[in-house]
């Protein structure tokens, strides 16, 4: 009697979606500020970035 293999479900898809273009330029942004701002914690970086972030 053959086996059942255990992979009968479903493959998921292994390809992200990745950031929205809408949020991109945001993400740079708040990436460069954490690079200058180590040592303030992560969710005062996002406040004090958006003080400084404009709007293309």
């Amino acid at each position: 009697m053959p086996t059942k293999s255990k992979s009968t479900t479903a493959k998921k898809s292994t390809t992200k979606k990745g950031v929205p273009e809408a949020l991109k330029p945001w993400m740079a942004h708040l990436k460069a500020f954490r690079e200058k701002h180590p040592h303030l914690k992560p969710t005062e970086q996002a406040r004090q970035a958006s003080l400084t972030y404009k709007k293309k």
